[in-house]
């Protein structure tokens, strides 16, 4: 696939309407687990992340956010989706380079920009960023009993899989 002029591309703050476009160029994401469905709307609300949209011929193609974090001396790039019918495209670097752009002018203060992936990078993306941390993320709803059994199972189950001792705090 050839690259999109950026000309032909339209970032936008993203709003509550566009919701339902978001979602549509999010399906199967994640196996099914996908958190944007449930974090999309606390974000709005956040006065400490921007959300944007990319549109081109009218249609959502693309979403992208940041989160200040650290006192606003870091931010967090999160939630990058980009549609299946032009991913390849460039539309997401157009779109993670607003969101740099609006962290330059609006937050002088930010001194360092982390972007978070759910799988291995690839050896491109590898090439040009660096590996600060690594973690996995586990929802879990237990009785308050239940806590320190169930860390320990978990724990049991992470050493078996790594080979390794891990500490869990």
């Amino acid at each position: 696939m050839s690259e999109i002029p950026a000309r032909d591309i339209q970032i936008l703050p993203a709003t509550d309407s566009d919701y339902e476009d978001v979602m549509a160029i999010s399906g199967g994401i994640y196996k099914g687990t996908d958190y944007l469905p449930i974090r999309y709307h606390m974000w709005l609300k956040d006065p400490q992340r921007k959300m944007f949209v990319a549109r081109s011929e009218g249609k959502v193609v693309a979403f992208d956010s940041f989160v200040l974090v650290d006192g606003g001396f870091t931010a967090v790039m999160q939630g990058l989706r980009v549609a299946p019918w032009i991913r390849g495209c460039g539309v997401a670097g157009i779109i993670q380079r607003k969101c740099i752009d609006t962290l330059r002018s609006n937050h002088p203060n930010v001194t360092k920009v982390r972007l978070t992936r759910a799988q291995d990078p690839s050896p491109s993306i590898k090439s040009k960023y660096h590996l600060v941390h690594s973690k996995a993320v586990v929802s879990l709803i237990l009785r308050n009993d239940q806590l320190t059994d169930a860390i320990m199972l978990l724990e049991q189950k992470v050493n078996k899989l790594e080979g390794k001792d891990l500490l869990l705090h």
